[in-house]
């Protein structure tokens, strides 16, 4: 890493739009772009007189009226950078109701959200929220409800997964298989995806063969005009396509055909970056040599704006995979560009956007998709290259990076050189996701890396996610981390000197956390970490004050009660009772489920054929932890005597002190709780961590109160299930009854 040059002076964060007038120029330059006209766009005054006295005294930044109508669809109010949206979206709404218009939205030149008056709800393309500003087209679609359906789409990765997947076999029995099955699949699906996109924007010029010249043709004929397509789409786009190595016609006549069904545009993540994740759940032998995890579109948006790249600034992915983080960085960069007020001034701007604004490296063949992508989000492909990132000369060359580290390579390097290539610059920036031990590890190399790091930069901001953000690909525990080039105390900061390091936990990223991760209405920790960006006044902080420079709080439970809170440890008793199995006994093994808080008889042995003698006795009634990792539950109460081989803590619960029943609905609670401080490469919890849970502790009889209604409640679910079923069954032996 390199020494940190004694010129550099503190810096702050970039500020992506200085004033609220800021805002406007970028939001007029927006709305200009998507093909708005002056006379349907009204800036703090309205069309007529009934509306002006509707208003009274006040006046919405922005009121879009549709060309066939007389009356406006949508307000939009202007936020200087760094404040609030959702302060600006009441704002519009209150005007808005006043001009009885259907749509609000809030901007702050770099950001944007919209929702729907009637429903309340987000605006929501296929399922994923409207975060850039839309063309009249797009935006009279929402007319009536927040949500639009877009054709005949994939509504969920699983869809999605499943014509790549049909797509796969077809490939592997051309021989293609891994990568080359996947890129050959991106070639053909480019020919769709970019002739809707210009079929859709009026602006976007048509793509030299559109999907329509191949999609209805069949057999040969379809074989030729693709391998033609192919060749024209190679001039264009030069670099990006490679020859099919399709033979049969019936093999890519058979994709067309599922690729003929559906629109791609709006699916609830990039196209490719889903099938990329697709190919390295399935092949277990490209995952192990790329790990390389796609990271959610909602997650690289957070991150982007995070950054918050400025025109002019070069972006670097130094292990792009297929170019998500940087089609998102390049939107941010075509959103915010400066208006040009010559010709020669707009191409010169085109030309920084295209050509010297985003690059990326990418070790495998996925660099041609990423290409591909690029091309989609409005071209700037030219400087992503296939090779090794540990080998590319990047030192101090580029203003910010934006990467998620390939975690099964040296991740302690890789870290490194994302530093390095930033390092000199003025405001310099690296946006990374690291696995957490990369935070906390006592391991040498880590401290080593945390140590040079204080030393040199500013750290901005740790954000923990949800270990759901991967869900499927890897249980790692990930962060975000955020630092800044500049301003760090040299070689002699100590660790009780380092500065505060704002830290900030994500609950809730927007998506349920179970396999669906469905979308979540309202305000999500990752739009309140942005609203937060410039102070940190939302952050957890801390300070990294240990002899291992650890950027992590210490593992704790955070629990906010309006009861006393007390450790579990002065509420049970550690039971350790001894017990050694001999040939004539029977052991009763235990099973744990800490998903449904349960013990139950795995099996019972002889003895004699007992391998682990040595047991501990658990008795009815006793309170036992799994000590082993799971995301689902870790404990459960006693209802036999069992035989444990060691791997659980067994308690028992000082009645006097807590309600056994109590306690199992404040644990249910609590437990859930722990997995978010877990780290990954941690595969069982201390006593200490366990017997340190906070439980909240009101009285004895309230606790009783409240075990009470809670029972209460169970039974009567349970009367209504029940009685459903017997209505149900009352239902169909009248509907099933036979006739004579």
């Amino acid at each position: 890493m390199k020494k940190r040059a004694s010129s550099v002076v503190r810096s702050s964060l970039p500020d992506p739009g200085g004033s609220e007038a800021d805002a406007r120029v970028l939001i007029d330059n927006q709305l200009r772009r998507k093909g708005w006209e002056e006379s349907q766009i009204c800036r703090e005054t309205v069309r007529h007189a009934d509306e002006r006295r509707a208003l009274g005294r006040a006046r919405p930044d922005y009121v879009l009226y549709p060309k066939d109508a007389a009356r406006p669809i949508a307000v939009i109010e202007a936020k200087r950078p760094g404040k609030r949206l959702a302060d600006a979206l009441a704002q519009a709404e209150t005007y808005a109701r006043k001009l009885q218009c259907p749509l609000v939205a809030a901007s702050d030149g770099a950001s944007f959200r919209a929702k729907h008056l009637g429903d309340g709800g987000a605006l929501r393309i296929n399922g994923e929220e409207l975060r850039e500003f839309p063309s009249e087209k797009i935006l009279l679609h929402f007319r009536r409800r927040s949500h639009w359906i877009r054709g005949e789409v994939v509504k969920s990765s699983r869809g999605l997964v499943s014509i790549f997947g049909a797509a796969s076999k077809l490939l592997r029995q051309e021989g293609l298989a891994n990568i080359d099955g996947f890129v050959e699949f991106s070639q053909i699906l480019f020919f769709k995806v970019v002739s809707e996109l210009a079929d859709d924007d009026a602006h976007r010029a048509p793509p030299p063969v559109h999907w329509r010249e191949i999609e209805n043709l069949a057999g040969d004929a379809l074989l030729r005009r693709y391998k033609d397509g192919l060749a024209r789409m190679g001039d264009a786009y030069p670099g990006v396509f490679a020859e099919t190595q399709i033979r049969r016609a019936q093999t890519l006549e058979a994709i067309v055909a599922k690729l003929r069904e559906y629109s791609f545009i709006d699916v609830n993540a990039d196209v490719k970056g889903e099938a990329y994740e697709y190919f390295l759940r399935r092949y277990n032998q490209q995952k192990s040599e790329l790990a390389q995890y796609f990271t959610p579109r909602h997650v690289v948006r957070a991150m982007v704006e995070l950054a918050s790249p400025q025109f002019g600034e070069k972006i670097y992915d130094p292990f792009c995979g297929t170019g998500g983080m940087l089609i998102q960085a390049f939107k941010h960069l075509c959103n915010t560009r400066p208006s040009a007020d010559t010709p020669r001034q707009e191409r010169k701007n085109a030309d920084i956007l295209q050509n010297r604004s985003v690059y990326g490296v990418e070790i495998s063949r996925s660099a041609q998709t990423a290409k591909m992508n690029m091309i989609l989000a409005g071209d700037g492909h030219s400087n992503i290259t296939k090779g090794d990132a540990l080998e590319a000369d990047a030192d101090g060359k580029y203003d910010i990076v934006l990467t998620n580290i390939p975690f099964s390579q040296d991740e302690i390097e890789c870290l490194r050189r994302c530093l390095t290539a930033v390092a000199g610059r003025r405001r310099g920036r690296v946006c990374v996701i690291v696995p957490e031990r990369v935070l906390d590890s006592d391991q040498p190399a880590y401290v080593s890396l945390r140590r040079d790091l204080l030393r040199e930069w500013t750290v901005r901001r740790v954000v923990s996610l949800p270990r759901e953000v991967f869900r499927g690909l890897t249980t790692a525990k990930t962060s975000i981390l955020f630092a800044e080039w500049g301003d760090g105390r040299g070689d002699s900061v100590s660790p009780a000197r380092a500065r505060k390091i704002p830290y900030f936990t994500v609950e809730n990223d927007g998506l349920t956390l179970d396999k669906k991760r469905d979308p979540l209405p309202g305000d999500n920790d990752l739009d309140r970490l942005l609203e937060d960006r410039d102070e940190g006044k939302l952050c957890d902080t801390h300070i990294a004050a240990s002899p291992d420079w650890k950027l992590k709080p210490e593992d704790e439970v955070r629990v906010e009660s309006d009861f006393p809170l007390r450790p579990l440890g002065e509420l049970v008793k550690i039971c350790k009772r001894a017990v050694v199995i001999t040939p004539d006994m029977t052991c009763r093994e235990p099973g744990f489920n800490g998903k449904e808080h349960r013990i139950y008889l795995r099996e019972t042995q002889h003895g004699y054929n007992v391998g682990v003698t040595k047991r501990w006795r658990i008795l009815p009634g006793d309170l036992v932890f799994g000590k082993m990792h799971t995301q689902d539950g870790l404990f459960a109460f006693a209802d036999a005597e069992y035989h444990s081989a060691g791997t659980q803590l067994i308690c028992a619960v000082r009645e006097s002190e807590v309600d056994r029943d109590f306690l199992f609905w404040a644990l249910d609670q609590v437990v859930p709780k722990l997995s978010m401080t877990d780290t990954t490469g941690r595969e069982s919890y201390s006593e200490e961590t366990i017997l340190s849970l906070p439980i909240p502790c009101p009285p004895l009889e309230t606790q009783r109160k409240i075990v009470r209604a809670l029972r209460k409640a169970a039974e009567d679910a349970e009367r209504s299930r029940k009685n459903l079923d017997r209505e149900r069954e009352e239902f169909a032996k009248r509907l099933l009854r036979k006739r004579p």
